[in-house]
């Protein structure tokens, strides 16, 4: 009987445990729906109006609350697109320095997760669990 009790206890910590993560990664799935839209509104917005092009060195997504949540042009010397979490921390980025393009996955510690990367020929694939230790890495 107590082994059906740490059982069910078990079930119910690992669905909750999914539920938060489906939880987060729905916020950055809406973020990123955010972020696309809003580029395309823009790009309707430029069209509409008779204008071919806009120039800016930095354009910043703010939310309701004034809070920046996406930011597109150059930041440290890359080029890319930056996305934020409600505070401020640096969630998600897809980056370009020099030859180098860079997709970067960060948890709430601040802790890289995925990185994606190119470094001149060579693909970089790395996995990294809660505390920073690579889980997997190619090459």
């Amino acid at each position: 009987m107590r082994d059906q009790h740490i059982s069910l206890y078990d079930r119910v910590s690992r669905l909750e445990r999914e539920h938060r993560k489906a939880s987060g990664r729905n916020r950055l799935l809406r973020l990123t729906l955010f972020v696309t839209l809003s580029l395309l509104a823009v790009t309707i917005f430029l069209g509409a109006g008779g204008g071919t092009e806009l120039i800016v060195e930095k354009l910043t997504l703010v939310d309701w609350e004034g809070r920046v949540r996406a930011l597109i042009g150059t930041l440290h010397e890359e080029g890319g697109v930056w996305l934020y979490d409600t505070a401020g921390m640096e969630r998600a980025s897809v980056t370009v320095r020099n030859e180098d393009a860079v997709i970067e996955i960060v948890d709430s510690a601040g802790l890289t997760r995925v990185l994606l990367a190119t470094e001149g020929q060579e693909l970089v694939f790395r996995l990294y669990d809660v505390a920073g230790t690579p889980l997997f890495s190619l090459p």
